[in-house]
C-alpha cells in the first residue's frame, strides 16, 4: 500500500510540476495577427530565469501596441510568390510571410511590400528569404544560407546555432543585406503571469551577433555594422506568437518589450470573475464554456472593440465560432455585479 500511496504521489508531482514542450503547432500560423502590447523595461530583470520559475510581470503597463500579421504566402505579391510558394524548390517552399512596415534608408532607398519568409516542419523553423519592392521593382531574395531559427520540439535545455546569410541586390542603386551567427538555448521553464493572463511557458535566449551590409553605387562606398541582439522569449502552447518577448543589448540593456496584455482599445477586464474558463484555444470551430454562473451574458468582441457575435441565450455552454476570420477575439462575460474578458485565438 504504501508503494501505491507513493507511486501516485510522484506521479501528481510530475503532472503538476512538468514542462511543456512547444511544437510546429504553437508558432506562428500564416493569416493569424497577432496582437501585443509594447511596454517599457520596468520590473524586467532578465536574468531571473530557472526550472519551475514563475516570472510575475502583471504590472508591466502598456505604451502602445502593435500587430504581427503572418500571412499566407499566395497573399503576397505575385512575383515573390516565384521563389517561396514553388513546391519544386523544397528549401524555400514557405509556410509563412511576416509583413512588415516599410523601411527608408538615408533618403537614397525606400522599401515597400516588404515581408520575411519562412518555413515550418515538425524538425526546424527556419527564414528562408525577403521580399521587398524598391521603386516598384519587386527583389524577392532567398537567402544565401539559410537560417534556422529553431529546432523542434523545442523543450528545456534545448540548444541551437547556425549562420546565416542575404544580400539584396538593388539594380543601379546598390545592395542592402545582412550575415551573421545566431545561438539560443531553452534556459528556463514555469508560470508566467502577465496582464493578459497566467501561462505555462517555455523560455528561450537567443544571441545574435550580426553585421549589416549597405552599398550605395552612386556614392562608391559601403557601410558594414556589427552589433550584437539578445532576445528573450516566454512560448507557451497554442498562443503562436510569443506571450513575452524582452530585446535587450549585450549589457542587458532591455530595448523594446512586448507582452499578451487584455486591455486593448479599451476593453475593460479591471473586474473579474475567476473561475469561468473556456476551451479548446485555439478553436477551429466550437467553443466550449465552463461558467460558474447561469446569469451570465456573453459577447464576442473583436480588437477593435466591436460586438462581433451575442448568442441570445445567458450562460451558453457552447458557441459556433467557425465562420469568424482567423485572428484574436475576446468574450466577455458579465451579469449585474460582475465583468470578465477572456480572450481566445479563432484558427
Amino acid at each position: 500500500m504504501k508503494s501505491v500511496v507513493l507511486f501516485l504521489f510522484l506521479t501528481i508531482s510530475l503532472v503538476s510540476y512538468s514542462q511543456i514542450t512547444i511544437n510546429m503547432g504553437d508558432l506562428p500560423q500564416a493569416g493569424i495577427d497577432y496582437y501585443r502590447s509594447l511596454g517599457t523595461g520596468n520590473g524586467i530583470d532578465v536574468t531571473e530565469t530557472g526550472a519551475n520559475y514563475t516570472w510575475d510581470y502583471t504590472s508591466l503597463e502598456r505604451t502602445s501596441h502593435d500587430t504581427f500579421r503572418y500571412d499566407q504566402v499566395s497573399q503576397t505579391p505575385v512575383f515573390y510568390q516565384f521563389l517561396f510558394n514553388n513546391p519544386l524548390s523544397s528549401d524555400y517552399y514557405s509556410t509563412e510571410a511576416k509583413s512588415s512596415p516599410d523601411v527608408d534608408i538615408g533618403g537614397f532607398i525606400s522599401m515597400t511590400d516588404n515581408y520575411l519568409f519562412s518555413k515550418q516542419t515538425s524538425s526546424y523553423w527556419n527564414e528562408v528569404g525577403i521580399g521587398t519592392t524598391i521603386t516598384g521593382l519587386p527583389l524577392p531574395t532567398t537567402y544565401t544560407n539559410i537560417k534556422t531559427k529553431l529546432n523542434l520540439p523545442l523543450n528545456y535545455q534545448s540548444t541551437g546555432t547556425d549562420d546565416y546569410s542575404y544580400l539584396i541586390q538593388i539594380p543601379t542603386l546598390g545592395a542592402v543585406g545582412q550575415d551573421g551567427t545566431l545561438t539560443y538555448e531553452v534556459d528556463g521553464w514555469g508560470t508566467m503571469k502577465l496582464p493578459g493572463g497566467t501561462y505555462d511557458v517555455l523560455r528561450v535566449k537567443t544571441e545574435l551577433n550580426k553585421s549589416d551590409t549597405i552599398f550605395l553605387t552612386a556614392l562608391g562606398f559601403g557601410l558594414r555594422i556589427p552589433t550584437t541582439e539578445i532576445i528573450y522569449e516566454w512560448y507557451a502552447v497554442g498562443e503562436g506568437y510569443p506571450v513575452l518577448t524582452v530585446n535587450t543589448t549585450l549589457l542587458d540593456v532591455v530595448t523594446g518589450i512586448e507582452f499578451s496584455d487584455n486591455l486593448i482599445n479599451g476593453i475593460d477586464n479591471s473586474v473579474e470573475l475567476k473561475s469561468n474558463r473556456i476551451f479548446p484555444n485555439p478553436v477551429k470551430n466550437e467553443l466550449n464554456l465552463v461558467l460558474t454562473s447561469n446569469d451570465l451574458s456573453v459577447t464576442i468582441i473583436d480588437v477593435s472593440g466591436k460586438v462581433i457575435m451575442s448568442p441570445g441565450q445567458l450562460s451558453p455552454s457552447q458557441i459556433d465560432v467557425s465562420l469568424l476570420p482567423k485572428g484574436l477575439y475576446f468574450i466577455k462575460l458579465e451579469n449585474q455585479t460582475n465583468q470578465q474578458i477572456l480572450r481566445f485565438i479563432k484558427q
